[in-house]
């Protein structure tokens, strides 16, 4: 999933007009969405209880901070002056590239799983569904994302008003 990130931003970067740099962008968001999702399954599997609260808030908070520091340090090295709209594609896939190298060296292995006996999907979600604790642990997670989201289109405006 990772590696589908990084060649969708690589690609994005080397977009050369609108219509694949909307296809990159969509790609790249599909393996993103993904990789969300599987850092906190992570978490959960690999972190043990006591410090998997810590290790949740340090994943938000990296989000917030990208979403409210990335997205307009982005838009200043996309500058003409600087470099141009392919500059923030090309520096954060070549992050990408490093963690992508620091993540195999650091992140267990998650195939302990497939040893053990299959369990029903459906059944764990509906237990999920019915456990108060769980839905507003679900709900506080949806106004998380939904309320950085907002932000995104506001930056262009402070930082280049017409």
């Amino acid at each position: 999933m990772y590696t589908g990130f990084t060649l969708g931003t690589l690609c994005c970067a080397l977009a050369p007009g609108y219509l694949f740099l909307m296809i990159a962008r969509i790609l790249t968001g599909a393996f993103g969405g993904m990789l969300g999702a599987l850092v906190l399954v992570i978490i959960g599997d690999a972190i043990p209880f006591e410090r998997r609260g810590r290790a949740t808030g340090m994943v938000m908070s990296a989000f917030s901070f990208a979403s409210s520091v990335g997205v307009p340090l982005a838009l200043y090295i996309a500058a003409p002056e600087r470099l141009n709209w392919h500059g923030p594609f090309f520096i954060l896939a070549g992050l990408s590239v490093v963690f992508l190298g620091l993540g195999f060296r650091s992140i267990p292995s998650m195939r302990g799983h497939l040893n053990g006996q299959r369990k029903d999907p459906l059944a764990a979600i509906k237990t999920i569904m019915r456990t108060p604790s769980q839905q507003w642990a679900l709900a506080l997670m949806a106004v998380l994302m939904l309320s950085a989201f907002p932000l995104s289109p506001i930056w262009p405006c402070l930082l280049f008003p017409i």
